[in-house]
């Protein structure tokens, strides 16, 4: 009777279960956790110093819901494995808001339906989008991230009183950005 040799593959169970043990298996990894960890608290801690300095809210997109429509949406697998695997902004959220509670910051959540697809300055939806710019027939031409960027301060303030709701967009002579 012939004997197997298993040597290589007890070599390789071994290897992997050292590696495992010393935690250098990718998420496992103690290290890494802790560096990602103080990442996300540094950046929610300059946020909210930077907004106790000012005075100010913080407004973000409340992306609840949002991983499970990109997986039902995404059409390829490996688009839906990249848009979700790495979905560490709800672990930032989740950080910040506990800082801004600490700290006694305003942090406003709002829908973030159509916000890179609404103009600032007619406010107008557009149907589809194409590439990065947001051409809107008024003559606006802005990149997608600063329209978004421009329509969640827009609801923020809408939320806060600021602004009542459909008025004082960028452009509007009225607005906070005519001066008047």
């Amino acid at each position: 009777m012939r004997e197997i040799d298993t040597s290589y593959a007890a070599r390789v169970s071994r290897d992997h279960e050292r590696r495992a043990r010393r935690g250098q298996r990718g998420k496992q990894n103690p290290r890494v956790r802790r560096k990602v960890a103080t990442f996300w608290q540094g950046g929610a801690l300059a946020l909210i110093a930077w907004a106790a300095s000012l005075g100010a809210a913080l407004v973000l997109e409340d992306l609840k819901g949002m991983k499970g429509r990109l997986a039902r949406q995404a059409k390829s697998r490996r688009l839906r494995r990249r848009l979700l695997n790495f979905w560490s902004v709800m672990t930032f959220h989740r950080v910040l808001a506990s800082k801004a509670a600490f700290y006694g910051v305003p942090l406003i959540f709002v829908d973030p339906r159509d916000t890179s697809r609404t103009c600032p300055v007619c406010g107008r939806v557009e149907e589809k989008l194409r590439g990065q710019v947001l051409a809107c027939p008024c003559g606006l031409r802005m990149g997608r991230h600063e329209v978004a960027a421009v329509e969640i301060a827009r609801r923020g303030l809408g939320l806060l009183g600021g602004l009542p709701p459909g008025q004082g967009s960028v452009g509007d002579p009225g607005g906070p950005s005519s001066g008047l």
